[in-house]
């Protein structure tokens, strides 16, 4: 038995997360990486940085630990979705990653919306056409850049690029094909129908299994490179909210999960596919195909609060959470809009934008603050809103990630939800769960399940304010109220 390594990679950072082969977590590390956004509504980021900030963590682990490369066993990666890169045919990136919240193929989701209707999208793959999926990514990159489309053997999920060039075959969980929007969520296998419908190449994606199996183990270059050993067995790996979620607790329906980080993934397993049409929330598949989960993100909440905080509150935010506990529930009367980079929730529009509405001569920084974290908030309940509906009032709601450092957003999700909000005692679901997979593909645990009372511990619970309930019952109607004008605005405007 020898260590396992969980690596969380997320839209700016990625985190490394080393285990001793008694199942001990002896050592972290981490790295950052910013995305660029070369114009509104895009966001691509290079993937060299990926591999540069993997080889880092793994550098600094091992010299926390006092170990070499062949001491690591097993290593599993939890990615960011619907996020696609394309690779050469020895899984070497050819162009940047076009990731999650780019929203520039909105030209691309109204073309294919007429070639397949939006019923039969929405049963073959979960999901309404919005221009959030990989498929109309891959479409706008063979309208604008056929020279890549060309070049690229595959086009690959974040988890798929890191175990293709670990081990020269790209291969992805359940729950990152079914992003793709090109992934049948009924027969486990990509969608003839939708590869026709967008006049894209089948033999140019990644494989598909359970993001539990092992893939293989690290090419003798590679290993070289990245300071592992050739025996390194590399995990298939998944989504990163797909990923937290087995990190969090969550083994079975009834649970929800809210992830806050850059961007705030909801998800809850299903027994059976929930349709939804306005595209609120997605059906997908589990990491291992066991279940379907009805999921979806807040379009960049975590972002939201670094732009604000960077370019208007101006301090930390530990200073913007005192600041706005003194304001109620409504910010007295001003909205935010936090469609920096387009709109997922409650329906999505690649055209929308960021909005402050109701500004008065009364209103300073801590009502701004308190707005950024109720619209923040509010996009959350656009998703609780369809679970509930769909599967029923959950009784609590874990969370997890860096979002949950903030006590006031926290418990303003416990009140405006008026559902009891449980903080997990680690924020690192993400990567802890990469260490569960990676521990039972290392035969430490004979199924991830079977490390959630080793490794998952509960945090401060949140309980709900019933009397705030009505204020933000009242400030969320006109949050929906206040989205839906602008709407019109949003498309008259999205070329400005």
């Amino acid at each position: 038995m020898k260590h396992y390594v969980g690596i969380d990679m997320g839209t700016q950072s990625m985190r490394g997360f080393l285990f001793n082969p008694e199942g001990e977590l002896i050592a972290d590390a981490s790295s950052e990486y910013l995305p660029v956004y070369p114009q509104p509504g895009w966001a691509e980021c290079d993937a060299g940085l990926w591999l540069d900030a993997l080889k880092t963590i793994l550098a600094q682990i091992k010299a926390k630990a006092h170990i070499t490369a062949e001491d690591i066993g097993t290593i599993a990666f939890a990615c960011i979705d619907a996020s696609i890169v394309p690779v050469d045919e020895n899984c070497n990136p050819i162009d940047n990653c076009i990731i999650w919240m780019d929203s520039r193929t909105g030209e691309q989701a109204d073309r294919l919306s007429r070639k397949i209707s939006e019923e039969d999208a929405l049963h073959i793959s979960g999901s309404p056409i919005t221009p959030f999926q990989d498929v109309t990514k891959i479409m706008w990159i063979r309208e604008n850049k056929p020279e890549i489309y060309k070049k690229a053997r595959y086009f690959c999920e974040a988890t798929s690029f890191f175990v293709g060039y670990l081990t020269g075959t790209p291969i992805n969980g359940y729950c990152g094909a079914s992003y793709t929007q090109l992934f049948d969520i009924r027969t486990m296998t990509w969608s003839d129908t939708i590869f026709q419908a967008a006049e894209l190449d089948m033999d140019k994606m990644f494989d598909v299994r359970s993001g539990y199996d092992i893939a293989g183990t690290v090419r003798p270059g590679r290993a070289e490179e990245l300071g592992l050993s050739v025996h390194t067995r590399v995990v298939v790996g998944d989504s990163d909210h797909q990923i937290a979620m087995l990190g969090s607790g969550m083994a079975q329906p009834g649970q929800v999960m809210d992830i806050s980080g850059t961007s705030t993934s909801v998800s809850t397993y299903i027994t059976k596919p929930v349709y939804d049409p306005v595209g609120t929330m997605l059906t997908h598949i589990s990491a291992d195909g066991k279940y379907w989960t009805l999921e979806n993100a807040s379009l960049i909440t975590g972002g939201n609060l670094r732009w604000y905080k960077d370019t208007i509150a101006r301090c930390g935010y530990n200073e913007m959470d005192q600041a706005a506990l003194a304001i109620a529930p409504g910010s007295d009367g001003l909205l935010f809009l936090p469609f920096l980079q387009g709109q997922i929730t409650p329906a999505a529009n690649s055209s929308a934008r960021g909005v402050f509405f109701g500004l008065t001569m009364n209103h300073d920084i801590p009502h701004m603050t308190h707005a950024v974290y109720e619209a923040n908030v509010f996009t959350i309940r656009d998703c609780i809103e369809v679970i509930q509906a769909s599967v029923g009032k959950p009784d609590v709601i874990i969370g997890t990630g860096g979002g949950t450092r903030s006590a006031l957003c926290n418990q303003m999700k416990a009140d405006c939800f008026g559902i009891p909000f449980q903080v997990m005692e680690s924020e690192n679901a993400t990567g802890i769960g990469a260490g569960m997979i990676a521990g039972a593909a290392a035969g430490l645990f004979a199924a991830p399940e079977e490390a959630i009372d080793v490794y998952v511990k509960k945090g401060q619970l949140y309980e709900p304010n019933p009397a705030k309930k009505a204020a933000y019952d009242e400030a969320y109607a006109a949050y929906l109220q206040c989205q839906q004008t602008c709407q019109s605005l949003f498309r008259r405007y999205q070329h400005a």
